[in-house]
């Protein structure tokens, strides 16, 4: 029975997730994300609770792998694009169950696999911080618009980041909260549990790789492009695990904020576009703004020690 299971999951990994419908694929990732988040499934397939690996074949760590490495390409593409669904209506009604679907399965491959899916998330980083905006896509000014592959990457990047380092750590301030929740749902089975935040601890593999994305973060260039910076912050604001061990990490984050809030809005008053130019430079400091407040808000405690010397 177990070697039955352990060829269906193959089966299903090497055969729907490669079809050009993604409409199969996403019947495909919903299989994975039932059999990611059910232990005893888990357990049938070689993955050991205990030690937090695949016990009985590293054939499953790559197929781990190799799923959240399609999930992430998933993060990037401009589905409205794609020809899977015949009608807008069927595809507007299968949105956002292909989001909550992707995001699930990206947490559920990190959890099992935080090494090997940090290092994944580190070279899906560099490929989307590498690129460059198309020529196609750009407003009176040279700015990137939201149909722009570069900001529909970015944007994407963005939404992993906060599956990664939000939803799938199970932080030392939220432990409480966490476990009332889980005690009043009803389950039938056990599910996959998250990190525990102590994985960032001392000088732990998970906390250098970290430390290596926030610098290439903070390397790439905007060109005070306003909607690729817009979508820049969220990435700087999400690594928590990161800034509350490494503050001086967390002192160069807030240089950039800072540094950025008060560059002057680019406008172009006489242009067509004028009105979108600007909602994109109020928006752009907005989050600004915002990143700031959420890293203050979740260590508050870390970013005390920072608050005269910004005042000054």
């Amino acid at each position: 029975l177990c070697k039955s299971i352990r060829d269906v999951c193959l089966g299903v990994s090497e055969c729907c997730m490669r079809s050009s419908d993604l409409s199969i694929r996403l019947k495909a990732m919903t299989i994975w994300s039932y059999i990611f988040d059910d232990a005893d499934l888990l357990t049938l397939i070689g993955y050991d609770a205990q030690k937090n690996v695949f016990a009985q074949s590293d054939r499953f760590v790559g197929v781990t792998v190799g799923i959240m490495k399609f999930v992430l390409n998933h993060f990037r593409v401009q589905f409205h694009d794609l020809k899977s669904f015949e009608t807008e209506e069927e595809w507007q009604s299968s949105r956002n169950n292909l989001k909550c679907i992707i995001s699930r399965l990206l947490q559920q491959c990190f959890v099992l696999c935080p090494l090997k899916g940090m290092e994944c998330i580190g070279q899906f980083s560099m490929s989307v911080l590498s690129g460059q905006p198309d020529a196609q896509h750009v407003n009176s000014i040279g700015h990137c618009t939201i149909q722009n592959t570069q900001y529909v990457a970015l944007d994407g990047l963005g939404d992993i980041y906060r599956i990664v380092f939000e939803n799938s750590i199970r932080y030392a301030t939220h432990k409480h909260s966490i476990h009332a929740f889980k005690a009043k749902k009803n389950t039938t089975a056990q599910r996959v549990t998250l990190i525990d935040e102590s994985a960032f601890d001392g000088d732990s593999p998970l906390l250098m790789m970290a430390q290596q994305l926030h610098a290439l973060v903070l390397k790439y260039d905007c060109a005070r492009d306003t909607q690729l910076s817009s979508r820049i912050y969220p990435l700087l604001s999400a690594m928590i695990p990161l800034y509350s061990r490494r503050t001086q990490c967390l002192q160069l984050t807030f240089d950039r904020l800072l540094t950025d809030f008060q560059l002057k809005l680019p406008l172009n008053p006489s242009s067509a576009d004028a009105f979108d130019i600007k909602c994109n430079a109020v928006a752009c400091k907005r989050r600004t703004a915002f990143a700031l407040l959420h890293i203050a808000k979740r260590i508050p405690h870390v970013c005390v020690q920072f608050i005269q010397p910004i005042w000054k």
